[in-house]
């Protein structure tokens, strides 16, 4: 098991390009039921689903403070990209994360999108508990690609008047 603790660990920890705390990152990837009660002393009974609870905190505090700065007006467009589960899923699986989680012993077959969404929440708040500071979980984010929207661009074509030239 520790073999494979530090595997997990390691890579996730190369997926994301940054020095996070491993108890932290190792809490992240537990689904519940993975068989593993406690890290550093403090009891999962949940797996990662408290530190989800933190990485969603922080990830929408990241996401209204950037829109309200860049003054994009973008709030909700990113908000809802952010909490589409599918968009999530797709996320964890892109960068390499779904193969580092450690699941309940007894689960068969593909993981969740429920599993994979709670891990990339989970590994927001490991970022930002790292250091205590939004910019770790930023840079994760960032990484990972949850900040990344695309904006609607409007083409105006200018106005043709007639018989101009």
């Amino acid at each position: 098991m520790e073999a494979d603790k530090q595997e997990f660990i390691n890579n996730a920890l190369a997926n994301l390009g940054e020095a996070l705390d491993r108890n932290l990152v190792w809490e992240a990837l537990q689904m519940p039921g993975s068989g593993v009660p406690n890290i550093n002393g403090r009891s999962i009974p949940a797996g990662h689903e408290s530190l989800a609870l933190v990485g969603d905190r922080v990830a929408s505090l990241i996401m209204a403070v950037d829109s309200l700065l860049d003054g994009s007006g973008m709030t909700t467009t990113i908000q809802q990209n952010y909490q589409n589960n599918d968009k999530l899923a797709a996320i964890c699986d892109e960068a390499g994360l779904t193969a580092c989680i450690n699941c309940n012993p007894t689960h068969e077959g593909d993981l969740g999108g429920r599993t994979k969404k709670a891990t990339v929440k989970a590994l927001i708040g490991a970022a930002y508990l790292t250091d205590n500071d939004t910019e770790m979980a930023k840079k994760v984010m960032r990484k990972l690609g949850v900040l990344k929207w695309e904006p609607v661009v409007t083409v105006v074509e200018p106005d043709v008047v007639a018989g101009a030239e």
